[in-house]
């Protein structure tokens, strides 16, 4: 899998685009080099359009996904008010980003960040520039 990485400093967001075959620790590697950037931005961008799935991996990719969020509890507050976006290809398996969607935000309500799963760019752009609501 290859992992591109851009840091888009005015806008406050990071952008993770995956291609290819998917690998759940290069996935944990790329959440872990997230919070060691000194001044991590509000926003993340996950572009998996062009990543290819199986089952076992989206299986695995949520428990990445839980794991992380223990390991970098203390980088959370950092993301106070900020947003996550998954952008997936219908092909993917939309229903199964929703359901970790809904996981995360029922096992961890505490998260102070937003997150949500598009199927478009554009709907994932959308509601990352849209205001943010005060704390």
């Amino acid at each position: 899998m290859s992992v591109i990485t851009r840091l888009d400093r005015p806008r406050q967001l990071t952008v993770h685009e995956m291609t290819g075959e998917v690998s759940p620790e290069e996935i944990r590697e790329t959440i872990r080099s997230y919070y060691k950037i000194p001044e991590p931005t509000l926003d993340i961008l996950w572009d998996l359009r062009l990543a290819d799935w199986d089952v076992d991996a989206l299986h695995d990719f949520r428990e990445v996904v839980a794991i992380s969020l223990q390991e970098n509890q203390d980088g959370f507050n950092l993301r106070r008010g900020g947003r996550t976006a998954f952008v997936v290809s219908k092909k993917v398996g939309l229903g199964i980003f929703k359901m970790v969607e809904f996981l995360l935000q029922a096992s961890r309500p505490e998260l102070p960040f937003e997150i949500r799963v598009f199927c478009s760019m554009e709907e994932a752009n959308d509601w990352l520039t849209q205001p943010k609501e005060p704390e």
